[in-house]
């Protein structure tokens, strides 16, 4: 029987990971992805090499219980944080597609995968 996941706070390679319920991934209409979190929005402009993720850790976006603004998602390749750069989304480029949602047991479709 396959373990269930659970979109929880768990530790990986030493650090405690936190479910983050308040952010989200957006795409905009030119296709570049922004991850918004509070009043904090970042151009992702890439990821980290993948941390192996216990294969019971739900997908989704986790946080650093120490650092909370270092933020990472959990999808199919593993655990990796996220890279970005401050900034602005802009009306002209609507619509904007919510990515990353946080469905029990469902693969997030992230960028860069």
């Amino acid at each position: 029987m396959k373990p269930r996941m659970q979109y929880r706070s768990r530790r990986v390679h030493g650090i405690l990971f936190e479910p983050d319920h308040a952010s989200m991934i957006v795409r905009n209409k030119p296709g570049r992805h922004y991850l918004i979190h509070g009043d904090d929005t970042r151009l992702i402009t890439g990821f980290d090499t993948p941390l192996d993720a216990p294969d019971t850790m739900g997908y989704g976006i986790y946080h650093e219980a120490d650092r909370p603004n270092t933020m990472w998602i959990r999808d199919r390749t593993g655990l990796r944080r996220i890279q970005g750069t401050p900034a602005t989304p802009l009306e002209r480029d609507a619509p904007w597609n919510h990515v990353a949602t946080r469905i029990p047991n469902h693969p997030i479709p992230s960028p860069y995968a």
